[in-house]
């Protein structure tokens, strides 16, 4: 009777257990994903961003964050600017 009882559970829930088709999508909209996971992958990424640029504390700290200001905007320009 036992038996029975497991069988008929089995065969109602086994529908139930029907997965379909597991489909690949990209998640970064670089790559073709959905575009309004942009936000929330920039802010992720800026969360775990830990460096600190070293000219922008020297300009922050600096007594004279103009003359750090201009350097800064020249080498940028002069470095970047080919890229």
């Amino acid at each position: 009777m036992r038996v029975k009882h497991a069988v008929v559970l089995l065969m109602l829930f086994s529908p139930l257990t029907w997965a379909g088709n597991m489909t690949f999508q990209f998640r970064n909209p670089n790559f073709g994903g959905n575009p309004n996971n942009a936000s929330f992958l920039l802010n992720s990424a800026k969360a775990q961003n830990s460096y600190k640029d070293p000219i922008m504390t020297a300009i922050l700290v600096s007594k004279r964050p103009q003359r750090w200001i201009t350097l800064r905007r020249l080498f940028n320009h002069k470095f970047w600017a080919a890229c």
